[in-house]
């Protein structure tokens, strides 16, 4: 099993951080520069691509780490690296939460939610989840300094994130209802209503997608050490080999979020591809521009050296 992670998991994973961090910052940086889809919805996607961010760079670190250091197996965690994990793992709860109940307001009442949802609400709530979860990574990565502390935040923590998981399946439970009740009654809608409907409608979709693949991909990430344990009658520090098995699925969840964020919002895909253009046009504008000067500089060169032959004629 060591071979197979060593030759195999730790490349793949590396491979899939590599990907991760490249999609999420395109997506990330798209959103910051383009005003036009900084939607509540949009800005919290932004959120949970910033949190997949963070935990791809952690895992590309420590498997570079291994292979340069030559490690027989994976080790334990380091605090930053423990801090960085915590603070990706409550990060991610509550961005998916806070989409998750932004989903279910958005249609169950469109028109409500167009006046109360605005921009800088949206980044307060995405400052409370990071607050919260910088706490809570803080805290907890001290537990060998504070045991105290650390034992009852982690009481806390286990509550947090129950609350956040509750609020996900509620909320979502909450948006298929929502859009039964619409689709029954979408004749008596005029045309306005029905665009906003079918367009939060297709929002929705998007996040259920967007959750369904974090099941998948979490699911087993949880399921592994537990089955694990229960099999060989080990404790938690004997799954330590399991460790790579388990970050591959969660970096896998991290490249499948800006991927189907891309695929099924138009809107993004516009602002990627304009992104992606005029970096191209200012590269073909900028080495123009250093043939432009080279072809001056010869042309200048020249100018002189038949200055200086017709000096010399005359």
């Amino acid at each position: 099993m060591r071979d197979v992670t060593n030759l195999v998991v730790l490349p793949l994973e590396t491979l899939l951080a590599l990907l991760s961090v490249t999609c999420n910052t395109v997506i990330v940086v798209a959103i910051l520069r383009t005003r036009s889809i900084q939607r509540p919805s949009m800005l919290l996607l932004g959120s949970l691509s910033i949190t997949d961010v963070i935990w791809a760079i952690l895992s590309a670190y420590q498997n570079i780490k291994f292979f340069v250091l030559k490690n027989p197996c994976p080790e334990e965690e380091d605090v930053e690296e423990l801090i960085v994990g915590v603070l990706c793992f409550f990060s991610t709860l509550g961005s998916l939460a806070m989409i998750s109940y932004d989903r279910l307001m958005a249609v169950s009442n469109p028109l409500r939610y167009r006046s109360q949802a605005t921009r800088s609400r949206t980044i307060k709530q995405i400052a409370m989840v990071w607050v919260i979860a910088l706490i809570f990574a803080v805290i907890l990565s001290g537990h060998n300094q504070f045991p105290s502390v650390a034992s009852k935040f982690s009481y806390l923590g286990s509550a947090v994130s129950i609350f956040y998981a509750l609020t996900i399946v509620g909320g979502y439970i909450g948006v298929l209802i929502a859009n039964c009740r619409h689709k029954a009654s979408m004749h008596l809608y005029g045309g306005p209503m029905r665009m906003v409907l079918k367009r939060q409608k297709k929002i929705a979709n998007t996040v259920g997608l967007i959750l369904l693949a974090s099941c998948l991909t979490l699911l087993p990430a949880m399921i592994i050490p537990i089955v694990f344990y229960h099999l060989n009658s080990s404790i938690p520090s004997d799954a330590t080999p399991l460790k790579p098995l388990r970050s591959i699925f969660i970096t896998l969840n991290g490249l499948l979020n800006p991927l189907l964020n891309y695929g099924r919002d138009k809107d993004v895909r516009r602002t990627v591809r304009s992104l992606i253009r005029c970096q191209s046009c200012s590269q073909e504008v900028r080495h123009g521009g250093d043939r432009d000067n080279g072809q001056r500089h010869r042309n200048l060169v020249c100018l002189r050296s038949n200055n200086i032959v017709t000096v010399a004629s005359h």
